[in-house]
């Protein structure tokens, strides 16, 4: 996880502040659980690395555990529920003492299935490390970051959720963050013990202010014209993404700089395979996932196709209700 940003000094400091006043909040009846949802390229990583350095900082941080497409280990969603039981023994003196003994009785543990690891590997110890006492004064947190990059997440997810809102954890905090996709959101669903907040409706200009923040921060060494910065901060939108991309873009070749910032900032300019790739990585992999031949049939993926083709076409952003009335009830 030591190549994952934290935000930007400054920035993000509303969600950053509602998120720790959640982790802080030690009544009885305060949510268990707080999930943050946004679109490709919002920050949601950069928001949940920023809540581990500060969980960490206060010994509050009891597990992590960062979800990947590009890692095997880190898209397999067998993997979390063994590696948060394993950072939660180097957390609790208690709860290990707990675990081993339970791993002594069954070693075979870490291949079973979900439900039977949460109980016996989490749930379990945890009741028992509360029940010595360790954690009285303040409740720790586990970071499970990106669901939607890994596989099968709904395996893990149909036992976890609820078990947090049967409220199977006292003592311990859950902080999720993924893309808004239904496979995730149909679990999360509405409960009082989930708190749920959509990154990508926070307001644009609160956002372009934080971007403008990140690239003056990024690029105070590269005397780039204030009005510069703003054009780059209108191209950004709501999109941490591509600001950060346009910093690679340009701190990358220190010799280029004058021409790239030019091409950047001409709204003429049709950005080159250079420029975008890092955005373009981002979004065929958006691409090839929801149009994965394993879970559509070939009607279903020209459907996409449709979708996709009249978003494009149109030139400028669209709800899904605008979509669906261009497209009519067929679709």
């Amino acid at each position: 996880d030591q190549a994952r940003r934290s935000c930007t000094p400054g920035t993000r400091v509303q969600i950053l502040n509602d998120i720790d006043r959640w982790a802080d909040n030690l009544q009885a009846n305060a949510p268990s659980g707080y999930w943050i949802c946004g679109m490709a390229g919002t920050g949601k990583s950069t928001i949940a690395k920023s809540v581990c350095m500060s969980l960490k900082d206060k010994e509050h941080l009891a597990a992590a555990f960062f979800c990947s497409r590009q890692m095997e280990d880190c898209r397999d969603y067998r993997q979390i529920i063994p590696t948060i039981a394993y950072q939660l023994s180097r957390y609790s003196c208690r709860f290990a003492e707990v675990l081993q003994i339970q791993l002594e009785k069954e070693q075979d543990l870490a291949t079973k299935e979900c439900s039977e690891q949460l109980n016996k590997l989490v749930a379990n110890p945890w009741k028992e490390a509360k029940r010595a006492g360790e954690f009285d004064t303040f409740t720790p947190v586990i970071v499970i970051d990106a669901l939607d990059e890994c596989e099968e997440i709904d395996e893990l997810l149909k036992i976890l959720v609820p078990a947090i809102q049967k409220q199977m954890f006292m003592g311990l905090k859950f902080f999720f963050t993924s893309r808004p996709e239904q496979h995730v959101s149909l679990h999360m669903g509405p409960s009082g013990q989930v708190d749920k907040f959509e990154l990508h409706n926070v307001e644009e200009e609160v956002v372009k202010e934080d971007i403008l923040k990140f690239l003056k921060a990024e690029l105070i060494n590269w005397s780039i014209p204030e009005k510069d910065m703003q054009i780059i901060v209108q191209k950004s939108g709501k999109l941490f993404i591509y600001a950060s991309t346009i910093v690679r873009y340009i701190t990358t070749s220190p010799g280029h700089k004058q021409q790239r910032l030019s091409k950047v900032i001409n709204s003429a300019h049709h950005p080159d395979k250079q420029e975008t790739k890092h955005l373009d990585a981002l979004y065929a992999e958006i691409i090839n996932t929801a149009f994965s031949s394993d879970s559509l049939e070939r009607e279903e993926i020209m459907q996409c196709l449709t979708i996709v083709y009249t978003s494009i076409l149109s030139g400028r952003p669209m709800s899904c209700t605008l979509i669906s009335k261009l497209l009519g009830p067929e679709l």
